[in-house]
């Protein structure tokens, strides 16, 4: 199946002669039909977990910070099922699977750890006792991508179908089919606009996904790179560089596929700057997971969009030109995981403050934010307001990030009684802040080792993290979570794995974004949909913001274009 996708895709079998429409309607009904529990289970957590079959195949995509949750019935009886994941890129290796049982809102965690060869992770579980059903967490801790896998259960002997007793333990189906990015055809292409060319996804068998992506460099080549886990044996990528999405098939580029190993690649090299378009395509019996990337990458230019006249008859304007961001030097300075650099007025303090680890990475150039100059990094937000040195924002402010619930996990709500406790700045008292800090600040917490004293000191302490406005709490749905809030960041404890602040700016800049945001959870932005924050960023539009009247002092202009 080597020749025209287009001509497969309406010829080769009995779906691929359906009309691109028909087909979205036929995969959807055989969805609907398979796993008819799945529709309303999202994997945020384990309370809608999504079920695994008997086959004992699960696949998806975890996005950056974020996990996906499944479940199987256990047969019991001290038999050993085995979890084996295979991820791409194969480089992420921050990705990883843990077993839990017990109840779905405070599941616990199971001691059995992960090993790791190649891009490929193991682990194993069993039970003396009965039948039981048991959780899959697949967590994601890479804070600058994407991750997308395939999984399995080995043996099928160790699973079983259970009876539906509830909605919360529906009956099993028999194969778990992957969603997959919805672009079937080339008219649904997946813009490809920024993270520096890097897609992802899976692939279910006999399915297409199609992208666009900008050439943006005339006469030189333009790589597509995509790695294909279990194996590129039977995926298949083209290209199209036709303006026509209704008939790309006389504009594919000729020539095979490069394919080393489960890597496989196509070149590009056109004498005009234009969009290109190009599928890949699983020909086999099994789902894949893929993971990409264009080099060199170019951002596309703005669009055209349709706006009624006055009559109200639509009519094709452009809309006003925007104007391109400056490009980024690429230095020490600039950091490739995310496309920004550090800007030069907060390199100085960035670097004296523990760099990306205090900080991680910059997620936005240097804009105007509440009346000062700042730049966000995924932790933490630097501000140089007029006639003052380099400080940080108190990014937990009730007027800025109140939230408490993000991506499944629920965080310490601000305690009033301790902030009345604390000593305040400029009074007496504060000369003994540290030392209240400290008393409210444990290392040893509900028999965990959360060591949030010794994080705060390792941290910047007072200067970086702020004071605490909450006392440690664990997670409601997570006992294994412990979570402890201060002015700045969130303190996260995981059982057997240590304490590190979470990725908070990075979260307020997705509600910036707005519903389009590529790593904005549900929960959040169910809280933050009506904040003046919300949406706010529109390229070309008064200085960049769409309600400008909400963020007076602000100018968002160039704010998250990476350079």
């Amino acid at each position: 199946m080597r020749s025209d996708l287009l001509q497969r895709t309406m010829s080769s079998s009995a779906v691929r002669r359906l009309s691109p429409w028909a087909v979205v309607v036929l995969i959807g009904a055989l969805l609907l039909g398979v796993m008819p529990s799945v529709q309303a289970q999202t994997g945020s957590s384990a309370s809608d977990a999504i079920p695994i079959g008997t086959d004992g195949h699960f696949a998806g995509t975890d996005a950056a910070n974020q996990s996906l949750w499944y479940k199987f019935n256990y047969v019991g009886g001290g038999q050993t099922v085995t979890a084996t994941l295979t991820f791409e890129p194969a480089d992420s290796t921050r990705l990883d699977l843990f077993f839990f049982t017990g109840d779905p809102s405070n599941p616990s965690l199971n001691s059995a750890t992960s090993t790791l060869s190649n891009n490929v992770r193991t682990i194993t579980y069993s039970d003396p006792g009965g039948a039981r059903v048991v959780f899959i967490k697949v967590e994601n801790d890479h804070p600058d991508r994407s991750v997308s896998f395939v999984g399995a259960l080995t043996p099928t002997g160790t699973l079983a179908t259970p009876t539906a007793t509830s909605a919360s333990n529906p009956a099993t189906p028999q194969s778990t089919p992957t969603a997959g990015p919805v672009a079937n055809n080339a008219a649904a292409a997946i813009l490809i606009a920024g993270n520096n060319g890097e897609f992802s996804g899976t692939l279910a068998p006999g399915q297409a996904v199609w992208y666009r992506a900008y050439y943006g460099n005339p006469g030189a080549d333009m790589t597509i790179n995509i790695s294909v886990a279990p194996s590129a044996d039977n995926a298949d990528l083209n290209i199209y560089t036709g303006t026509d999405v209704n008939n790309l098939g006389p504009t594919q580029q000729g020539g095979s596929q490069n394919r080393t190993g489960n890597t496989i690649s196509r070149h590009v090299n056109a004498p005009n700057a234009q969009f290109i378009f190009f599928s890949l395509a699983d020909n086999g019996s099994n789902v894949l997971a893929y993971g990409g990337q264009l080099q060199p990458f170019s951002s596309p230019p703005p669009t055209v969009t349709p706006t009624p006249a006055a009559t109200g008859t639509p009519v094709a304007t452009a809309t006003p030109v925007v104007q391109q961001a400056p490009a980024l030097q690429h230095d020490a300075q600039y950091y490739a995981q995310t496309g920004f650099r550090v800007d030069d007025q907060m390199v100085g303090f960035f670097q004296s403050r523990g760099a990306v680890d205090t900080f991680g990475y910059p997620v936005s150039r240097v804009f105007t934010f509440l009346g000062c100059p700042v730049q966000m990094f995924q932790r933490l937000i630097i501000q140089m307001c007029p006639g003052q040195g380099p400080a940080l924002i108190n990014l937990l402010d009730p007027e800025i990030f109140p939230y408490t619930r993000v991506n499944g996990s629920v965080f310490p709500s601000p305690d009033d009684q301790l902030k009345a406790q604390t000593p305040a700045v400029g009074s007496p008292e504060y000369a003994n802040i540290i030392s209240f800090i400290q008393s409210v600040t444990p290392d040893q917490f509900s028999g965990q080792p959360v060591n949030f004293w010794q994080t705060f000191q390792a941290r910047g302490a007072l200067e970086v993290l702020g004071a605490p406005i909450s006392r440690p709490q664990p997670d409601p749905s997570n006992a294994n979570f412990i979570y402890m809030r201060f002015q700045r960041v969130i303190l996260h404890y995981r059982q057997g794995i240590g304490t590190e602040p979470l990725l908070l700016a990075d979260y307020l800049k997705q509600i910036m974004l707005g519903p389009n945001a590529p790593n904005l959870p549900q929960d959040l932005q169910q809280q933050a949909s009506g904040s003046k924050f919300y949406a706010q960023y529109c390229r070309g539009g008064t200085r960049w913001i769409c309600r400008p009247d909400q963020l007076p002092g602000s100018d968002l202009t160039f704010a998250f274009e990476q350079g």
